[in-house]
């Protein structure tokens, strides 16, 4: 069988940037891992989030970047 260890996984999401716009989401989905809920106010503030894109742009050191919550499109 296919055996992994938490190397292999941090070897494989070091690389990763993940973004969490907010925790809102229409679904609610009872299963969802980010507790995003419909009425949910917390989100991330643009000044934050053009901080946090500007130093990815500017220190080039995350090859994927994932924008997630919630759902994105509700910000």
């Amino acid at each position: 069988g296919l055996l992994i260890t938490t190397s292999d996984l941090k070897n494989i999401w070091s690389n990763f940037m993940l973004i969490k716009l907010t925790n809102k989401c229409s679904m609610g989905c009872i299963h969802c891992l980010s507790d995003c809920k419909p009425d949910s106010n917390e989100h991330m503030n643009n000044e934050t989030l053009n901080t946090l894109l500007n130093f990815l742009i500017n220190n080039n050191i995350y090859s994927n970047i994932i924008i997630s919550g919630g759902e994105p499109t509700e910000h």
